[in-house]
C-alpha cells in the first residue's frame, strides 16, 4: 500500500538520520484499528511512531468501542505523503466512467467494491463516488486494499478505488486485462 510504502521510505531515511535501525511493521486488519491498538498500546518512549492514513479521523464515528483514544493516545508530527488514487474496474465491464455509473444505476446494488476494509480511505473514496453518482454498489471489505485491487483485476469483485502508487503496481505487474477508468 501507498502508506506501507511511505512508512518504509520514512523508515530508511530516520535509519540513516539517526544512526540505528528503524523497523517498519506494517499490521494489516480491522481497517488499520489493529495495527493502531498495537502502537496505542507500546511504551510511551518515543521509539514508536505510528503512520496512519486519513481514515484515522473518523474511527471514532465508525466504531463505537474503539481501544484506544485516537485524540488522546497519540500527538500529531507531520504529515509524510500524500498520494492520488485511481478507480480500477474487472476486466470488461466498463470504459469510462460514466459508462460504470450506467451500469450501476441499471443494476442497484449487484455490483461489488472492493476496499481495505470499513472506514479505510479506499472505504471513503468509494462512499464519496456512490453518493456523488447517487449509485449503490455491494462493500466487499478486505485486509489490505491491494487484495481489494488484485481481485478486481482478477474478475472476482467489479470496482476498486486505491492509491495511485498501489493500482500501477498491480497493473504494471500483470493482468493489463483491467480497465483504468477514463472520465
Amino acid at each position: 500500500s501507498f502508506t506501507d510504502g511511505a512508512a518504509r521510505a520514512l523508515g530508511r531515511e530516520l535509519t540513516e538520520q539517526l544512526g540505528q535501525q528503524v523497523i517498519v511493521e506494517n499490521r494489516l486488519g480491522a481497517g488499520g484499528t489493529l495495527g493502531t491498538h498495537a502502537a496505542a498500546k507500546a511504551t510511551p518512549d518515543g521509539h514508536t511512531l505510528l503512520l496512519f492514513d486519513n481514515s484515522f479521523a473518523i474511527w471514532p464515528r465508525l466504531y463505537s468501542k474503539l481501544p484506544f483514544d485516537p485524540v488522546r493516545d497519540f500527538a500529531p508530527i507531520s504529515l509524510v505523503a500524500e498520494s492520488p488514487s485511481m478507480m480500477v474496474t474487472r476486466p470488461g465491464l466498463a470504459k469510462t466512467l460514466r459508462e460504470l455509473v450506467e451500469i450501476a444505476r441499471a443494476r442497484p446494488a449487484e455490483l461489488t467494491y472492493g476496499t481495505a476494509g470499513q472506514g479505510s480511505t479506499a472505504h471513503l473514496a468509494s462512499a464519496l463516488f456512490l453518493g456523488v453518482a447517487n449509485v449503490r454498489m455491494t462493500h466487499v471489505p478486505f485486509k489490505g486494499v491491494a487484495l481489494a485491487m488484485a481481485d478486481a483485476m482478477a474478475g472476482r469483485i467489479d470496482v476498486s478505488i486505491a492509491g495511485l502508487a498501489s493500482s500501477m503496481a498491480q497493473v504494471r505487474a500483470g493482468d493489463r486485462k483491467s480497465t483504468r477508468l477514463n472520465s
